[in-house]
């Protein structure tokens, strides 16, 4: 558990991970960096991802169903929906970009 923290506060290797997938599309890229950019501030809103981007409601949602579809995002209900990054799951990511990386 530990490493999966210090993982996520490398937000600069996580990002790089994130670009580097395939399994994403744009769209949901820039919303999985901005939910970890703004993780410790207690999760972030749909709305505030329409607001902080130059993309519709209606694309955030779909974007952030497909990022819970896949396990990079988790919801929680307080009073309004807030998501939350899923550790493991950025952990693998970051693993295997760290892979590729030694690969080449």
């Amino acid at each position: 558990m530990e490493k999966e923290l210090n993982i996520l506060k490398n937000i600069n290797l996580c990002n790089e991970a994130i670009e580097f997938t395939g399994f994403l599309s744009k769209g949901q890229k820039t919303i999985l960096k901005y939910i970890l950019a703004f993780n410790d501030n207690g999760g972030v809103t749909a709305d505030t991802i329409k607001n902080s981007s130059e993309i519709s409601r209606q694309a955030a949602n779909i974007h952030l169903k497909h990022l819970m579809d896949r396990g990079f995002v988790n919801r929680e209900k307080n009073r309004v929906y807030t998501y939350y990054p899923k550790q493991r799951k950025i952990q693998e990511l970051v693993e295997s970009y760290q892979i590729s990386k030694t690969l080449k």
